[in-house]
């Protein structure tokens, strides 16, 4: 199956929520406009659960309770 490449949402915590419900592994990275910069990040799952993530200058689960908000 061919992974999907890119998803536009309001809601980064539903497509977590999804991923978490569905056991899913792989990388998810995000990215969002703030004012007239781009924020990237990424976040690790393994089987569901998140492993890893980073954004700016926050990583694990620091970074991923910023990206869920």
């Amino acid at each position: 199956m061919q992974p999907q490449r890119e998803t536009l949402t309001d809601s980064l915590a539903n497509i977590i929520q999804i991923l978490q419900l569905g056991y899913r592994s792989g990388t998810l990275t995000v990215e969002r406009n703030v004012g007239q910069a781009i924020e990237e990040g990424y976040i690790v799952f393994v089987n569901g659960r998140a492993v890893d993530a980073h954004v700016n200058a926050y990583s694990g689960m620091t970074a991923f309770s910023y990206l869920q908000t």
